[in-house]
């Protein structure tokens, strides 16, 4: 094969390459649908060259240059319509384009079948292969090469003028590719024929498809660097595919999956590329399960139908999903293969946790609000009691039992109030080694489960609510105690987390989180109770009350961190709690040493319920404080004025935060405050549906008093906010978050 000919076939398959690449990128677009006509027309007539040069005689020679020069004037107008297309500067098309291009052509291809054929006696043999003699051409033949000159023409004038106002720096180095590399195209093409005319007898074929592939050059440069192609509906579908956050599967007739998209890592843990060729079994421990939810019937008239069912990622984890098929048919209406949608049902499930559990704290938050109020009454007057007798007496020793069990009692109504809007975290900056050391030994105590603890030193402080995290941390603990009743060890553990992990749920943390694991050597979970063991009064205990991990569950989604857990029956559990990193240092409240008597000083106490301010006034008074009690904020502000216009101004102030039909706390607070602006103040509720007790400073208390309250934990808010030097918020912004 010579020379021109290996060169002919190079330059084909360079075009058919870009046709291809039109091809794969759609032809759903207009200058798509040219760029493929110009490639391939231009493939074509490469090859027929080729073929043409090595012809067996001039018959067939001539036979291969006819088709080519007819795949060539399908070539003329596509660069036209290519140039329009790229160029333009409007969505629209002129009707009469393509018409109006197309038509010279009407001429052309006679000429080029019937007029300009002059047979395969024009066919000569030379060094390089069968060439065409074109010296007995007629004379209007020029006039055809003119026309077909002037495509090419009309072609680069587009381009010059496009470059020439481009808009965009993208399209200025589109254009400049593109024209660079038809000028040379066309130089290349002019003086091959200044040195063979085509009045001269022909010393080596024409080969002016050598030149254009320059040309094709440019193109494909402008195409891959410069984004040239159009985006098509093909693109933009696989574009949506992987973005959705559905896993997408195509899975021939046999079961074996031919492509995924990218969610399918996110969810199931597989690279894309390495689920082609799989079987679709390996994506469930129960492939029974999976082909039962595969059974469709071969019409295209059946809707797409979800089934429910239980996939398993690479790492063997379980994944509730949601599984739509849908049959592949052919033009027989032969089923070819099923599009499978896979939607993850666990963000649905925890939705609908979440929604149980808020419809449970309505009821939760007024029953705790109640409750707590009577609980304060009973421990205090319980507390005064034991005041007055020995301490060594049968009396002293059956108060503190009722204590105790007003204590157990409070930590009833603490988990009830995790449910409600209420009971939100009063966070600060704590140590989370030191109430996994206090809770896991409390829990432990007497039992023979043994506990391992494992903090790094370097452990990062959590922004959270002490008592309630400690209340996480007794419950995961006690679970973990109750599920080894025959001994074993407890193992708990914290580590730094950084922002970019993956999070106890399964996800990429947005910032720095500390992660607490508690882990046992138990019974396990069954399968079938894992999706329940946060729901509220659910248990599978005898004697439990299904409150613990409801509220372990509660805490944590209210304090903005994850909680993930690993069981299967009898290899134990493994509970993760993702905690936020505290990022400011807030300091103790100070606390007044146990026993402090004789103490001096007038604390006003505003609560609507009469026993709550009986009581509280008898343990103010116990402690050597002069009490005025008032049973409403408008009750509250007059006393206030009145101490004020006596000269006897009140220490401290301990104002019930609401008041069904009345004024209160933060209301009364404000009244005060624009007299007094120095005033001290302390809030006290045993339900707050928005979160004052949590954001107490903004709201301009001192501090904050959470209902039932001990004799001891009342002293401290009285002498703290008598104390107090820290600023408070500002009143004009109630809502602002401040450190407390």
């Amino acid at each position: 094969m010579g020379i021109i000919a290996i060169l002919s076939i190079a330059v084909g398959v360079i075009y058919l390459g870009l046709a291809i690449l039109a091809l794969t990128r759609g032809l759903d677009t207009r200058v798509n649908r040219a760029f493929f006509v110009l490639t391939l027309s231009l493939s074509l007539y490469s090859l027929f060259q080729a073929m043409a040069y090595e012809a067996a005689d001039a018959d067939s020679a001539w036979c291969w240059f006819s088709a080519g020069t007819l795949t060539w004037i399908g070539f003329l107008p596509a660069q036209v319509l290519v140039a329009f297309e790229i160029t333009r500067q409007s969505v629209d098309r002129p009707p009469w384009l393509v018409p109006a291009t197309y038509a010279p052509l009407l001429f052309v291809i006679p000429w080029a079948l019937f007029g300009g054929a002059i047979g395969a006696s024009s066919m000569v043999r030379t060094d390089y292969g069968w060439a065409r003699n074109l010296e007995s051409l007629p004379r209007t033949s020029l006039v055809i090469a003119t026309v077909l000159a002037g495509y090419s023409i009309v072609c680069l004038g587009l381009l010059i003028r496009w470059m020439a106002r481009p808009r965009s720096h993208r399209e200025s180095r589109q254009a400049r590719w593109l024209v660079s590399t038809g000028l040379i195209s066309l130089l290349g093409t002019l003086a091959f024929l200044a040195f063979q005319p085509p009045a001269e007898q022909p010393r080596i074929p024409r080969i002016t498809q050598l030149f254009s592939s320059i040309w094709a050059i440019g193109f494909a440069v402008a195409i891959f660097r410069h984004r040239l192609m159009a985006p098509s509906t093909a693109l933009a579908a696989r574009a949506v595919l992987d973005v959705i956050q559905d896993v997408v599967l195509l899975v021939d007739e046999r079961g074996t999956i031919l492509s995924a998209n990218a969610r399918a890592w996110s969810l199931l843990g597989y690279e894309p590329r390495s689920l082609q060729g799989q079987p679709i079994r390996i994506l469930a421990r129960d492939p029974g399960l999976l082909q039962q939810a595969l059974a469709v019937p071969p019409d295209s008239r059946v809707p797409a139908r979800w089934t429910e069912t239980m996939l398993q990622s690479q790492e063997g984890q379980e994944i509730p999903v949601l599984l739509s098929v849908s049959p592949l048919l052919d033009h027989d209406r032969d089923l070819i293969g099923l599009a499978m949608v896979i939607q993850d049902q666990r963000p649905m499930r925890e939705a609908l946790k979440t929604e149980r559990i808020e419809s449970i704290g309505v009821l939760a938050g007024g029953i705790a609000h109640d409750f707590n109020n009577l609980l304060t009454a009973i421990g205090g007057y319980v507390s005064l009691a034991g005041l007055d007798v020995p301490a060594d007496s049968e009396t002293h020793r059956r108060l503190d039992e009722a204590g105790k069990a007003c204590v157990r009692a409070q930590g009833l109504t603490r988990q009830l109030l995790t449910f409600s809007r209420g009971g939100a975290p009063i966070r600060k900056a704590t140590s989370l080694e030191e109430l996994i050391r206090e809770s896991a030994g409390f829990v432990t105590a007497g039992s023979s489960v043994r506990v391992d603890i494992d903090v790094p030193g370097n452990l990062w402080l959590v922004d959270v609510d002490e008592g309630q995290i400690a209340q996480v941390v007794h419950n995961l603990s006690l679970n973990a105690v109750q599920a080894m009743p025959m001994g074993g060890v407890l193992r708990l553990s914290a580590e730094n987390l950084a922002a970019g992990s993956k999070g106890a749920s399964g996800g990429i943390t947005t910032a720095d989180r500390v992660r607490l694991t508690v882990r046992d050597e138990g019974h396990g979970i069954a399968p079938e109770h894992l999706d329940r063991i946060f729901e509220p009064f659910f248990t599978t205990k005898p004697a439990g009350t299904g409150l613990g991990l409801a509220t372990v569950y509660s805490i944590i989604r209210r304090h903005d961190g994850e909680i993930g857990i690993d069981s299967r029956p009898g290899t134990g559990t493994t509970f993760r709690v993702d905690l936020p990193r505290a990022r400011i240092i807030t300091p103790d409240n100070p606390r007044i040493g146990k026993g402090l008597q004789g103490v001096t000083g007038r604390v006003l106490v505003m609560d609507d319920q009469p026993a709550v301010r009986r009581v509280a006034a008898e343990m103010l008074a116990s402690l050597g404080y002069d009490v005025v009690e008032c049973r409403d904020g408008g009750e509250a502000i007059e006393r206030h004025l009145e101490a004020l216009e006596a000269g006897r101004r009140f220490d401290a102030v301990l104002l019930d935060l609401t008041v069904p039909g009345g004024i209160g706390g933060v209301e009364a607070l404000a009244r005060m405050r624009a007299v007094e602006p120095n005033v001290r103040a302390i809030v006290s509720s045993g339900y707050a549906k928005d979160a004052e007790m949590a954001s107490y400073r903004g709201r301009g208390f001192d501090r904050a008093l959470p209902k039932p309250y001990s004799l001891d934990a009342l002293r401290d808010a009285v002498e703290g906010a008598r104390s107090a030097t820290n600023p408070r918020g500002n009143l004009a912004n109630p809502g602002g978050e401040i450190t407390p």
